[in-house]
């Protein structure tokens, strides 16, 4: 958590511009990243299983990390990269290959 943490941090810094853009091929990646790595282990194993659900449930514990920090240094979260909506459970979602 502590890299994510730092990548974030570094977002906070980056321009609100491209920040958003940014943030999205990041958090792709990472998800993919994350559920590519459940084909390393025997699959419907319960390590196989863990891998699946961390990797469709960061983008929501990202967004609950990433908001308070937006908050406490713009002071409202407009221009945020995440909404309130994030951090909620996603029913049916797919994480695809990012570009």
């Amino acid at each position: 958590m502590m890299e994510i943490e730092t990548k974030l941090q570094e977002f906070l810094q980056s321009p609100l511009d491209t920040l958003k853009q940014n943030y999205e091929e990041w958090i792709s990646k990472l998800e993919y990243d994350i559920l590519t790595t459940s084909l390393e282990v025997e699959p419907e194993s319960r390590e196989w299983f863990d891998i699946r659900i961390n990797a469709f449930s960061i983008r929501k514990k990202v967004a609950m990390i990433l908001l308070p920090m937006w908050i406490s240094k713009y002071g409202s979260t407009e221009g945020c990269p995440v909404q309130y909506q994030d951090t909620l459970n996603i029913p049916f979602k797919q994480i695809k290959e990012p570009k």
